[in-house]
């Protein structure tokens, strides 16, 4: 009787440990299954999601974003340029529609407001979020030549593996408590880009 018992105790447990072992692996955001990329790697999604700004290319850059993806927030202080303030997400794919604009119909808003621009990357730094993220900020300067105002903006982007791949789950395009500002003139900055 005791012997029947301990083995009934060691194919409980070896059931529930396959069980338990095979339900975490197959989840695509799970942390014990997704390794923290490296930071280059990392840096280099950023600088192609704010090369694809850069650009003005809505396509190449909603293509950025996981599918996933949460939100984007624009902060800009005191200025006509761009969407007014606020978040622009509508919590794509599973939201309540609480916002004004989808992201691309923001983002179009801001590159039509802007004419011509050049852009510098400074300060990129990569840390480790929580839950399995990593989040990048730099501070971007957009020198906008048709309007000779510099546009400094503190961003922020959440990256997050999501259905076997890492991408944009979040950005802040200026902080709510750190804006991106206006300043007339073209600012002389030299950063990495």
């Amino acid at each position: 009787m005791i012997a029947a018992a301990i083995i009934l105790i060691v194919v409980v447990g070896a059931v529930y440990f396959v069980f338990y072992s095979t339900s975490h692996a197959s989840s695509p955001n799970s942390a014990t299954t997704t390794t923290i990329p490296s930071q280059q790697y990392i840096l280099a999604l950023a600088f192609a999601h704010w090369r694809a700004i850069g650009e003005k290319n809505v396509t190449l850059l909603m293509s950025q974003y996981s599918t996933g993806y949460e939100a984007a927030w624009f902060f800009i202080n005191e200025s006509s340029i761009g969407p007014t303030n606020g978040r622009y997400d509508c919590n794509i794919p599973r939201g309540p529609n609480n916002c004004s604009y989808f992201p691309s119909n923001a983002w179009e808003t801001l590159f039509n407001g802007t004419g011509r621009w050049s852009y510098t990357v400074c300060e990129p730094n990569v840390t480790n979020g929580l839950a399995g993220r990593v989040v990048v900020q730099a501070i971007v300067y957009y020198f906008l030549a048709d309007r000779n105002e510099t546009l400094r903006v503190p961003y922020e982007m959440d990256f997050q593996f999501f259905n076997g791949t890492w991408a944009v789950w979040k950005d802040w395009f200026g902080l709510e408590q750190n804006q991106a500002t206006v300043s007339q003139g073209i600012e002389s900055i030299a950063c990495t880009r």
